[in-house]
C-alpha cells in the first residue's frame, strides 16, 4: 500500500518567487491495479509522478510505501527503493541506441543486482520481442522500442510502474495495444499512468485521480456493477458510453425519435467516487544497486565514440573529480586508490578516484560511482544528512603534462586565474543548489546569468566561472556567456551567477599582472602558499566553482 500524506512539493523560481506544483495531496493507493493521472498541463500530475519516483524531492508532506517513509529515508535507501521497488516507462523509451535490445534490459538486471539472465528471455516473450533480442533500437517500430522499454521495466520485477504518457508518441492501434498490456500487469502489481486522454482513462483505469492546479479535483473507481449499453424505456433511451452502437440499435433508435418524443440520455463512464478504504500492506524488502564493470566500461566507451567528433576543444570526460586530482597535484601526492570527500554544511559529497601515473603523465582510468555500501558506512559512522554522488562528467580544455616543479605544474594546471580542468558533476537538488548559492555565492536563489533550468535534470549546470575558463582557453572561439551555451548547448542547459569576480577582484588582478610580468609567475605562486585569500579562491574553485551540477537522479546519471 501507498499513501500519501499533505504531499507537497513547492519550487522556487527566483528570488523569493515560488510556484506550488503539488499541493498537499492526501490519498491511499492499493498494491494492484490500473490508475490514471489525468489533468491539463501544468495541473501537477508528472511532479507527483516524480515524487513517487523520487525523482523530485518532497517540500512537505510524505509518501508512505508498505510502511515505510519517503520523506526520512536515506538517499541509500532511496536509491534501493528505485533499484528494486520502481519501474519507469516513459513516453520517449529513453533506451540506449549503442546497445541491442537485449543489452538494454540486461542493463536493468545489472544495475538491480540481478544474475539470473534467464529472465530476460523471459520479459522478452512475454512483450513478443524474442525475434528482435539482438536488433538495435534504431531498427524498431515506435511500438516495438515502447515494449523494450516495458519490457526493461518489468525485467527486475518491481511492485509498481510509473508511466509517464507511455503512448505519447504511438498511434492508435499501437497505444490500444501497450495499454491493454499494461492493464494485464496491473493484476499483479500497481500502474500508475500519467496521461492527458481522458478517453484511454475510462476505458483502462481501475481508478482516476484528476489534477487541477496541484490539488485533487476527483477522484473515482470503476463501478464493478456497471453496465455499458444500449437501453429502452418508456420515456427515455440510455446511449453507450464510449462505445459503438450496434446497427440494430441505430435502426430502433431511429424509429423511436420518429413516432414518439422521448429523452436521450448518455451513460456515463462508470466511475463513482473513490471510497476511503485501508489497503494490505506488504512488506518492504530492498534490493542494492550497482553497476558492474563491463557494462560501466561499456557505457564509457559508447560516450566517447559518440562525441570524439563534436567539441574539438572539451570532452565530457568519464572521470570522477578530474580536476580534484589535477589540482590537488599542486599541493600533495596521491597514493593507489584515494577516496575523495567533500563535507558542506548539510550535504556529503561522495566520489572514487583511482590514479595512474606513465612517464611523468598523469592520467586516470575510468572510475565507477562509490558504492551503495560504501555510502551506508557515513550513516553508519553516525551522518544524518543527505548524500549527494559526484560523478566523473566534466569538462577538459587540453592536455595536463604533470612536471615535478611546483612553478610549472601550477601554471599548467591554473593559467593563472582559470583551471584546464573541471571538477566532474555533482547530482544535488535544486535546494543543495540554492542553499550554495545564496550562502556561498551571496546570490538570491539561483541566479541564472543564461540558459534555463528547465532541463537541469538531463543536462548540467555550471558557474560562470567555468564558462568563463571555457572562454578563456578556447582562444577567441567564444566570446559571451551566450556563445558558451550556444557551443555546448547539448550538455549545458544554463550558466548560473557565483559573483566570484566581485569576491575575489584583488586575486583576479593579480594573476593578469602575474600572466604580463616576466618574474610575475614566480610571486603569484607564492601568494598561493602564503595568502589567505589566494587560498580560499583556489579551495573555492576546487570544492564549488569547478563543478558543474544537475538535478539528474544519481541512479541514472550514467
Amino acid at each position: 500500500m501507498i499513501e500519501l500524506k499533505a504531499l507537497t512539493k513547492v519550487y522556487k523560481i527566483s528570488g523569493k518567487n515560488t510556484t506550488t506544483a503539488v499541493d498537499h495531496i492526501s490519498l491511499k493507493l492499493p498494491s494492484t491495479g490500473m490508475v490514471f493521472v489525468v489533468g491539463k498541463s501544468g495541473s501537477g500530475k508528472s511532479t507527483l509522478l516524480n515524487m513517487l519516483g523520487t525523482l523530485d524531492n518532497i517540500t512537505s508532506g510524505d509518501i508512505i510505501v508498505d510502511g515505510k517513509s519517503l520523506a526520512t529515508a536515506t538517499e541509500a535507501e532511496l536509491q534501493e527503493y528505485r533499484s528494486s521497488y520502481l519501474g519507469f516507462i516513459f513516453q520517449d523509451f529513453l533506451l540506449l541506441n549503442e546497445f541491442t535490445v537485449r543489452e538494454n534490459i540486461a542493463l536493468a538486471l545489472d544495475i538491480s543486482g540481478i544474475d539470473d539472465v534467464s529472465l530476460i528471455d523471459d520479459v522478452l516473450t512475454k512483450v513478443d520481442l524474442v525475434n528482435e533480442a539482438d536488433k538495435f533500437p534504431a531498427e524498431l517500430s515506435g511500438g516495438q522500442r515502447q515494449r523494450v522499454a516495458i519490457a526493461r521495466a518489468l525485467v527486475k520485477n518491481p511492485k509498481m510502474l510509473l508511466c509517464d504518457e507511455p503512448t505519447g508518441n504511438l498511434d492508435f492501434k499501437t497505444s490500444a495495444s501497450i495499454l491493454k498490456f499494461l492493464k494485464e500487469q496491473s493484476k499483479e502489481k500497481l500502474v500508475i499512468i500519467v496521461s492527458h486522454n481522458l478517453e484511454d482513462a475510462e476505458t483502462y483505469a481501475d481508478r482516476i485521480i484528476e489534477l487541477f492546479d496541484g490539488k485533487i479535483l476527483a477522484d473515482t473507481t470503476k463501478d464493478l456493477n456497471y453496465i455499458n449499453h444500449y437501453e429502452e424505456h418508456d420515456n427515455y433511451v440510455v446511449l453507450p458510453h464510449h462505445k459503438d452502437m450496434t446497427n440494430k440499435e441505430v435502426d430502433s433508435l431511429n424509429e423511436l425519435v420518429k413516432t414518439k418524443k422521448i429523452k436521450i440520455k448518455q451513460n456515463r463512464g462508470g466511475f463513482i467516487p473513490t471510497e476511503d478504504v485501508s489497503y494490505e500492506q506488504n512488506e518492504f524488502k530492498l534490493s542494492s544497486s550497482h553497476l558492474s564493470k563491463n557494462n560501466a566500461r561499456k557505457l564509457s566507451s559508447m560516450f566517447f565514440r559518440k562525441n570524439k567528433h563534436g567539441v574539438p576543444y572539451t570532452i565530457i570526460m568519464l572521470t570522477l573529480f578530474i580536476s580534484l586530482l589535477y589540482i590537488f597535484q599542486v599541493f600533495v601526492m596521491f597514493d593507489g586508490n584515494s577516496s575523495v570527500n567533500t563535507t558542506t554544511d548539510e550535504a556529503l559529497r561522495v566520489g572514487k578516484i583511482t590514479e595512474q601515473t606513465v612517464q611523468g603523465t598523469l592520467s586516470t582510468s575510468f572510475i565507477y560511482a562509490i558504492t551503495d555500501d560504501e555510502i551506508n558506512e557515513y550513516y553508519e559512522a553516525g551522518y544524518t544528512g543527505k548524500i549527494y554522488e559526484a560523478y566523473n562528467y566534466g569538462f577538459s580544455m587540453g592536455m595536463s603534462y604533470i612536471s615535478s616543479n611546483r612553478l610549472t605544474r601550477f601554471q599548467v594546471l591554473m593559467d593563472y586565474n582559470y583551471c584546464k580542468e573541471t571538477s566532474g558533476t555533482l547530482c544535488c537538488d535544486v535546494e543543495y543548489l540554492t542553499k550554495i548559492s545564496e550562502e556561498k555565492w551571496g546570490t538570491d536563489g539561483i541566479e541564472v546569468i543564461c540558459g534555463t533550468l528547465d532541463n537541469a535534470s538531463s543536462k548540467i549546470v555550471i558557474t560562470d566561472y567555468t564558462a568563463d575558463c571555457l572562454k578563456n582557453h578556447l582562444e577567441g572561439a567564444v566570446i559571451t556567456y551566450e556563445d558558451v551555451l550556444n557551443k555546448y548547448k547539448s550538455y549545458v542547459c544554463a550558466i548560473i551567477n557565483t559573483n566570484y569576480q566581485s569576491r575575489y577582484e584583488t586575486v583576479l588582478n593579480d594573476g593578469k599582472v602575474a600572466k604580463e610580468e616576466v618574474l610575475g609567475s614566480q610571486n603569484y605562486i607564492n601568494k598561493y602558499f602564503e595568502d589567505e585569500s589566494h587560498l580560499k579562491f583556489l579551495q573555492e574553485v576546487q570544492d564549488y566553482l569547478t563543478l558543474n551540477y544537475t538535478f539528474c537522479p544519481s541512479d541514472e546519471f550514467l
